[in-house]
């Protein structure tokens, strides 16, 4: 599907985050617009921004739980518009803790809006699609954790991969009756939404009994942690939108948004293959970098990475490696698609071009004698590879997240890179910046002998 204009678009969970910015993408785009959410007074702000903006859009306040709410927005749309084009069963919530100790009104919750939402959409739309005999697509958001294997997120995982094989099975059943319906599945790993504050729009119907609570001082605290970390390296969602939208035009069904996504899928495609014991995502190298609190960069673990990932590393790759190391960072952009991008490792907001050759330059700059070293290096597919190295010199206070101080500095740092049609596409690194300010003395650093 390429053409959008004066087509009809359906978002569900439309008032903010994802399901927002692609509303607005569908008015950019010409297509007229059905907004569905359950919050109230976020969608009729919606409807309002986007009608001032020129774009024909009707706001439909829709629970995607109950069956009967979203016939009624199916309903509502055709007698508006005649047809549904593009179909996004987006609504999601997150909720619970163990298991075993999330409540059983949590799990109704978030299966309900999460799962059941996708169920009641695919329901009420697809057949109505289909007896349109017109090019259209469904795109369903799930979620990286609808991919990988971890402890937490238990319930939301549940829901997430019943989404992904919700999606699977109805692209391949698409196919199989030769339809012009098409079908993709989103699975964004951090976007910057505001995913911990779903309770706000929990009813009243589902909310814990007081002694079913799973909140406490110390839970509050670390969702707070959790907003603030979100707020600083989730991905912008209106980048999502713009892989969303090429993705349809690509007809590309899984919607990745970040690379470590693959190295997840990996690890349990192997687990399953071997059958042994599901390996967590968040505590499995290189993912794990972005969660524990210090980096060990240890020989042995180095050499164990390297003898698992024997593949061959593509030539654009050790180019890219080559020439960073040389702080060659004209050559490095050479190795770039015309529309590659650099996530910034400290915002994880996308560069590219003289954004990047300026960002590095100041980072080069931030150390007298500067010196790029390769800790490790290896293919985890034919088009991702993962690349940790360190940076050191003399700091002189320009280098992200360090104040100057002269003494000597180590500046540790992971990239993962990917390539398509022998370019690199896109990069996403980040630093170890809490390694940073213990190395400087600005933070107190684990007692010997703890575990990171």
């Amino acid at each position: 599907m390429k053409d959008f204009q004066d087509k009809v678009a359906v978002v569900t969970g439309a008032a903010s985050g994802i399901g927002r910015v692609l509303a607005g993408k569908c008015a950019a785009l010409g297509m007229k617009v059905v907004l569905a959410d359950v919050e109230e007074s976020a969608l009729w702000q919606a409807e309002y921004e986007l009608q001032v903006s020129g774009a024909q859009v009707l706001a439909v306040r829709t629970d995607v739980s109950q069956a009967d709410e979203v016939e009624a927005l199916a309903k509502i749309t055709f007698e508006t518009y005649g047809a549904v084009h593009l179909l996004f069963n987006n609504a999601g919530v997150g909720a619970g803790t163990t298991v075993w100790e999330s409540s059983l009104a949590d799990w109704q919750w978030v299966l309900g809006v999460n799962l059941w939402g996708v169920i009641h959409g695919v329901h009420f739309f697809v057949p109505r699609m289909l007896a349109q005999n017109s090019e259209g697509y469904i795109v369903n958001t799930a979620s990286s954790a609808g991919l990988v294997s971890s402890s937490s997120l238990g319930m939301y995982k549940v829901s997430k991969h019943g989404v992904v094989t919700l999606s699977e099975t109805l692209a391949l059943e698409l196919a199989a009756r030769g339809s012009k319906l098409k079908a993709s599945v989103l699975c964004p790993e951090f976007v910057n939404t505001r995913i911990f504050d779903a309770e706000r729009n929990r009813p009243q119907a589902l909310q814990n009994a007081p002694q079913e609570q799973p909140t406490s001082p110390e839970m509050e605290a670390l969702l707070q942690t959790a907003r603030q970390w979100l707020a600083q390296v989730g991905l912008p969602p209106s980048q999502v939108a713009e892989m969303v939208f090429d993705a349809i035009r690509q007809e590309k069904f899984y919607i990745l948004t970040h690379p470590t996504t693959k190295y997840g899928v990996q690890l349990r495609m192997e687990d399953i293959l071997q059958e042994r014991t599901p390996t967590d995502i968040f505590r499995a190298p290189p993912v794990v970098s972005q969660f524990r609190r210090h980096t060990h960069l240890k020989k042995e673990a180095t050499q164990q990475e390297e003898g698992e990932h024997p593949m061959e590393l593509p030539q654009i790759v050790s180019t890219y490696i080559d020439a960073f190391c040389r702080q060659d960072l004209d050559t490095c952009l050479a190795t770039f698609a015309p529309d590659g991008t650099y996530s910034d490792p400290v915002t994880a907001q996308p560069l590219s071009g003289q954004a990047i050759k300026d960002y590095f330059g100041g980072v080069f700059a931030g150390f007298t004698d500067a010196t790029i070293e390769t800790v490790a290096v290896h293919a985890i597919t034919e088009d991702l590879v993962v690349w940790r190295w360190v940076i050191r010199g003399t700091n002189t206070g320009s280098n992200p997240g360090s104040p100057p101080t002269g003494r000597s500095l180590i500046l540790p740092g992971c990239e993962f890179i990917e390539v398509r049609a022998a370019k690199v596409q896109r990069i996403e690194g980040y630093f170890d910046r809490l390694s940073i300010l213990e190395q400087l003395g600005l933070v107190p650093g684990p007692p010997a002998g703890a575990a990171s």
